[in-house]
């Protein structure tokens, strides 16, 4: 269960939600830190994919029987591109613990399922949860080039 909410169509209706909310907020920056962050680490996620040619581990018996590459693993970096988002944009609230947990503790989860089921070794589940923090640090250094480095105005 938890590795299907955290697939890419999961991942979209997270964020998409989430989208909304900041929208209905009127809140703008964070809205589109939050596109950025996901429609861009997706396709780099896609993209490495290509680029390393894995294939899923074969000596195992994948209870999820994908075609897709596995290296680095697209459930991983998904999770960790949106869990790691919310912890930024929670970052200057009262939430900002609670979340930094909670987002830990999902993108192990997520990480354990995939090993769990087959579908990854355990670098491939690394590599997927390193870029998708990479990419959300890099697209915030970017995105919010003061020295504070804080999404408010």
């Amino acid at each position: 269960m938890i590795s299907f909410l955290h697939g890419t169509g999961g991942i979209v209706a997270m964020s998409f939600g989430v989208a909304l909310a900041l929208g209905l907020e009127r809140r703008w920056k964070e809205q589109r830190f939050l596109i950025v962050v996901i429609a861009g680490g997706t396709l780099l996620n896609w993209l490495l994919k290509l680029a390393f040619h894995r294939q899923r581990p074969d000596s195992w018996h994948a209870l999820d029987s994908l075609a897709s590459y596995r290296f680095p693993s697209g459930h991983a970096s998904g999770s960790a591109l949106f869990y790691a988002t919310m912890v930024v944009l929670l970052a200057n609230t009262r939430w900002r613990r609670p979340a930094i947990a909670g987002a830990s503790l999902m993108i192990v989860m997520v990480g354990v399922s995939r090993i769990y089921l087959g579908a990854h070794f355990p670098s491939d589940v690394l590599a997927g949860v390193c870029v998708g923090v990479v990419w959300v640090s890099v697209c915030w250094l970017i995105l919010y080039p003061r020295r504070t480095h804080t999404l408010s105005s």
